[in-house]
């Protein structure tokens, strides 16, 4: 019996981009949760992986739902993928999403590399059982 197909949660506000990683990854095999609301039940979902955009409706509310996730025992497993165009405040943030075992793939993007993060990230799980303290 085959095993069921990972679930993949995208919080993405631009409905191209979402619609895109959708389809991408759904071709892939697996199942896609497509969404722009950045603070949907996450543990209700309860997906295998998240990814998420860093700027939501004009604001960094990525950010937030990144600490969120990674300081909820419910959620901290899950490995997350953050999606941005904002390189300043990727490098501004790099010792932090290393010490959280967060992914990043840099908009723009093409199919091959979300299918190959995706991939190394779901390899990578879960994430390290420890919250990020600082």
């Amino acid at each position: 019996m085959a095993a069921p197909p990972r679930r993949i949660l995208v919080i993405e506000d631009d409905k191209d981009t979402r619609d895109v990683m959708a389809a991408a990854l759904e071709v892939e095999g697996y199942l896609v949760i497509a969404t722009a609301d950045a603070f949907g039940n996450v543990k209700k979902l309860a997906p295998d992986l998240v990814i998420l955009d860093l700027f939501l409706r004009g604001g960094a509310h990525g950010w937030e739902q990144l600490d969120v996730l990674t300081l909820d025992p419910a959620t901290r497993h899950i490995p997350v993928i953050l999606c941005t165009a904002a390189l300043a405040s990727l490098e501004a943030h790099r010792a932090k999403l290393l010490a959280m075992d967060v992914h990043v793939l840099e908009k723009p993007f093409d199919v091959g590399s979300l299918e190959a993060i995706v991939s190394m990230a779901l390899a990578a799980a879960p994430r390290r059982p420890e919250p990020f303290a600082g």
